[in-house]
């Protein structure tokens, strides 16, 4: 072999030792680096509260850090800044909206500067037990609340507490007249202030740090807080009596700033959350545990210490009731339904003492405003009836429950209202179609049922013997002829605009026979789905036809959407509603053009045809007792006057037959002769084969644009 092949075979040799010793390096290199994931980045969060170092709040403040830490492996350090130590709560929310600050625990009375349903809480005597507080904050309603924070820059959690209020003064307390006069410090909330007035006193708006010397000076005579609040700033030192009243709720909302929790990984984002909430019940077992302390160390003071009876109870609460009624709109009429549904169906012994009318209505969504009108005028029909000594020496008392539009849901309160033996009847809501889908429930468990509004007419001409089905409202079979007489005024050519449902289907066949009879048909007929957000294909096709009158069949959510699409359009054709309301939307709708709406719509009520003297009583007294005002076009009175009317009737026919079967209530109802009511004069209001109250001639065409 040569010397050069030689040195040939030994340098491939080294170079292959070379390339499996590189190749041996960088596997090893790899696997290294496998082995040691990447640093993963850390994030330092700010947490900002109003409360003292000494607090259940801060505490588990404290805990809430140490677990975020732990379970981030380190990646989430929280620091804690109590006591106000980055600013007040109004500059605390505003840093966390700004991303200046990550995590913020704000009273919720403080944060309805910014969501105003977060007075929730404030109602007095809303809550009866802590339990139903946790309930409601956790469940639905608190989720409802929350939902509406991340529009202003947080995203709220949970829910902490500083516990129920309750009132110190120098005097026994044992209902509203005690506080008579009384100069009592609030914090500026305008629900508080109601609720003092509510009781005679005079409420006077101090910050909380000098409250301990206005009630030293003698400046106040009262005030309200929770335990931690006056045992902590010494109110009892200063004030003879505690009364534990329970009557609103001090809790608090964890929330993190929008702009630094999107910016965070999954991963933390969910530790954080998950956290926070799993700690609520820790930070509400410590606040119990510490105002059992601080019960303990008032009483060595010497300081009175009384607790409300249930009777004082409901004195206070029926003094307040109005409040509730007052704050329906700024808090939400669904938050309060699920309230409502919530408690009767958990406390159903409130309802056990006297009789039931039922509400089975929607109260939350598209239809709530008419079914919040049809209770406020059962309401007002119980007031008088309770007044005048109830039903055979027994009050009467509502049970609200909430469809939400939906028929499924509107047969289970069918049943649920089947169960109860004290149950007179049941009132229904606005819409037909769920009417409709609860005929043969109704009949089955023979519940008289008061039909104030939904306007199908099959609801009442159902074909059951016997009919457990009356009404005062204006029937399709008679408001549908009515508007197509004032339509044709207008123009020949009619086009209708029906939802598709069963009662769209039944009005469309009412307008078609009546239009026929008439030797007519309608130039085009349109459809829609529920909810449907916007209704321009159906309307230029309507136009296109050439139609100058729009009959539409509508709830009051569609309407709305219906009379925005026709102002858009270059077209124009008159509007007949033939069952949704006149809502607060059409009068922004109006505002914001320069063109009139002509919007018709059939009426039995309104402050503008009201002449006699009891409907002007029963307005009046509606708007005071509501704090509302009855506008020209406030069709709500409507309903209101239609359902006071049912009640009124109901009562009557009860009362004279003495006799609480649902066959009785029925026969007694088909017998009155004669009824004054607030719509008109009944002569007689039902007869054996007539359960619709109203005729033609209790009918007219309002136009909107008058």
């Amino acid at each position: 072999m040569g010397k050069r092949l030689r040195f040939g075979i030994v340098g491939a040799v080294i170079l292959a030792l070379m390339g499996i010793l590189l190749l041996v390096l960088f596997l090893k290199n790899r696997e290294d680096s496998g082995s040691q994931p990447q640093r993963q980045q850390s994030y330092t969060l700010r947490f900002g509260h109003n409360i003292t170092e000494d607090s259940a709040m801060h505490v588990a403040a404290v805990k809430f850090a140490a677990l975020v830490r732990q379970r981030s492996n380190g990646r989430l350090l929280v620091e804690v800044f109590p006591n106000q130590a980055l600013g007040n709560d109004l500059q605390m929310m505003e840093m966390a909206r700004d991303g200046k600050l990550d995590i913020v625990l704000t009273p919720t009375a403080k944060m309805s500067t910014l969501v105003p349903a977060m007075q929730y809480a404030d109602l007095p005597f809303l809550f009866p037990s802590r339990e139903d507080a946790y309930a409601l904050l956790d469940g639905e309603v608190g989720g409802l609340l929350l939902d509406q924070l991340p529009a202003h820059g947080l995203i709220g959690v949970t829910f902490w507490e500083n516990g129920f209020k309750h009132f110190t003064a120098n005097k026994p307390i044992h209902g509203p007249e005690d506080f008579s006069g009384l100069n009592i410090r609030v914090m500026a909330s305008q629900i508080i202030l109601d609720q003092f007035k509510a009781f005679g006193a005079n409420p006077i708006p101090i910050d909380f740090h000098q409250t301990y010397q206005a009630l030293k000076d003698g400046v106040v005579d009262g005030q309200e807080n929770p335990l931690v609040a006056i045992y902590n700033m010494r109110f009892h030192k200063v004030q003879s009596h505690l009364i534990l009243s329970n009557h609103a709720y001090l809790c608090y909302v964890l929330s993190f700033s929008k702009k630094v929790y999107e910016q965070l990984p999954l991963d933390l984002q969910e530790i954080l959350s998950a956290t926070a909430r799993e700690l609520t019940s820790f930070e509400r077992l410590e606040t119990q545990a510490r105002e059992a302390v601080f019960l303990e160390g008032i009483k060595k003071t010497g300081t009175h210490i009384d607790s409300l009876s249930a009777e004082e109870v409901v004195r206070f609460r029926e003094a307040t009731a109005y409040i509730t009624e007052k704050y329906r709109y700024v808090i939400g009429d669904e938050i309060l339904a699920r309230t409502e549904q919530y408690l009767n169906q958990k406390y159903p012994q409130r309802n056990q003492d006297g009789f039931i009318v039922g509400l089975n209505a929607d109260l939350s969504l598209a239809s709530s405003q008419t079914g919040l009108a049809i209770k406020r005028g059962m309401e007002m029909a119980l007031d008088e009836i309770n007044q005048g000594g109830g039903l055979f020496g027994k009050p009467v008392r509502i049970l609200a429950m909430d469809h939400s539009g939906i028929a499924a849901r509107a047969r289970k309160n069918v049943k649920r209202f089947s169960a109860i033996p004290n149950l007179l009847a049941v009132v229904g809501g606005q819409q037909s179609p769920v009417s409709l889908a609860l005929l043969d429930l109704i009949h089955e468990q023979k519940i008289v049922y008061l039909v104030p509004w939904a306007s199908a007419s099959e609801i009442v001409k159902n074909g059951y013997q016997p009919n457990y089905v009356f009404r005062i409202a204006a029937q399709d079979d008679m408001a549908g002829p009515l508007l197509l007489k004032k339509g044709l005024e207008i123009s020949p050519h009619i086009g209708f605009l029906l939802e598709n449902t069963a009662w769209g289907v039944s009005a469309r066949k009412g307008l078609t026979a009546s239009l026929a009879a008439k030797g007519m048909k309608p130039c085009a007929v349109e459809s829609f789905d529920k909810e449907q957000d916007s209704m321009l294909p159906q309307l230029q096709r309507l136009l296109q036809t050439g139609a100058g009158v729009i009959i539409l069949a509508a709830e009051n959510e569609e309407v709305a959407t219906v009379v925005r699409d026709l102002m858009r359009l270059s077209g124009r054709a008159s509007l007949f509603l033939l069952g949704g309301n006149i809502s607060a939307e059409l009068e922004k709708i109006r505002a914001q053009n320069d063109e009139p709406l002509d919007v018709r719509y059939v009426q039995t009520l309104s402050a503008a045809a009201n002449r006699g003297q009891k409907k002007k009583e029963f307005i009046a007294h509606y708007q005071d007792r509501y704090h509302v005002n009855v506008s020209k076009h406030d069709t709500m009175i409507d309903p209101a006057a239609q359902a006071y009317d049912l009640v009124c009737l109901l009562f009557r026919g009860v009362k004279n037959s003495g006799d609480l079967a649902p066959d009785s209530i029925v026969r007694a109802l088909e017998q009155i002769p004669r009824h004054e009511g607030v719509v008109k004069e009944y002569l007689p209001p039902f007869t054996k084969e007539r359960h619709d109250a109203l005729s033609e001639e209790d009918l007219g065409v309002a136009n909107f644009n008058e």
